[in-house]
């Protein structure tokens, strides 16, 4: 809940900063865009991580919407491509970036926490009580 809330707000302060005024469908889409891509470190980041993942994915989805639009030339009228193709490929790389071995012991038979590059190195975790 904490990624998908942030990344409406994200997206929509975005577009109200880059042209004005907020707009309605790329909230929804930054909404959606946090939820997708906490789907899969959403059993192994914690509550600081959660809320860096919302706030890339809502920005990211805006950039990823012109993009597909303006460069690629692909006709995508609700940014499907740029909420779950874009952002589930965040969701994954922050797997990588943001598990710290807290969570996820003995899932799937494996011995020890899920580790990513902040569990390698701790001082790089994000932590709200820090």
């Amino acid at each position: 809940m904490i990624a998908g809330a942030i990344g409406g707000l994200a997206a929509m302060f975005y577009m109200w900063i880059r042209y004005g005024k907020p707009d309605p469908s790329m909230t929804a889409n930054g909404a959606l865009a946090g939820l997708v891509a906490i789907t899969a470190p959403c059993a192994f980041v914690n509550a600081a991580s959660s809320f860096i993942i919302g706030l890339i994915a809502g920005i990211l989805v805006c950039l990823a919407v012109s993009f597909v639009e303006n460069h690629l030339r692909l006709d995508d009228p609700v940014g499907a491509i740029s909420v779950h193709c874009v952002n589930g490929l965040w969701g994954v790389l922050s797997l990588g970036l943001f598990a710290d071995g807290s969570y996820g012991d003995g899932i799937n038979g494996v011995a020890g926490g899920v580790k990513g590059i902040t569990g390698m190195f701790p001082s790089l975790q994000p932590s709200l009580l820090q």
